[in-house]
C-alpha cells in the first residue's frame, strides 16, 4: 500500500479551504493527510478550525520576525519537522521568495 501524502497547509484567514481539503482526506477523496496547518497571522480564524479537527496548527505570525527571510526560515522549520510531502497555498496571503520556493523544488 501507498503511504499517504503528508499535507502542510498554509493560510491566512477564515480556514474554508483547509477544512475542505481535511474533508476530501477524510473521504479519501485525497489520498493525503493533513500534517500541518500554519498560520502566518496568531488570530486567524483557520488555525481555531485546524485546532477543532485535532490538527497540529501554528501561528508564526510574520509580524514577528525582523525579516521575510526569518519569518519564512521558521516555516520551513515547521513543515520540514512534520515530514510534509506537499506544501498548499490555501488562502495564504504573502508572497513567497525564491528561497522558500526553491526550498520545496520538485
Amino acid at each position: 500500500m501507498t503511504r499517504k501524502k503528508r499535507l502542510a497547509v498554509l493560510l491566512s484567514g477564515r480556514g474554508s479551504n483547509v477544512l475542505a481539503i481535511h474533508e476530501a482526506c477524510s473521504r479519501g477523496e485525497i489520498p493525503a493527510e493533513v500534517a500541518v496547518v500554519i498560520s502566518n497571522k496568531s488570530a486567524a480564524p483557520g488555525l481555531g478550525k485546524a485546532r477543532e479537527l485535532h490538527l497540529p496548527a501554528w501561528d508564526i505570525d510574520h509580524t514577528q520576525y525582523p525579516s521575510r527571510e526569518a519569518h519564512e526560515a521558521e516555516v520551513i522549520r515547521a513543515i520540514d519537522n512534520h515530514a510534509a510531502d506537499l506544501v498548499i497555498l490555501a488562502g495564504y496571503m504573502r508572497l513567497l521568495s525564491p528561497l522558500f520556493v526553491g526550498h520545496y523544488r520538485d
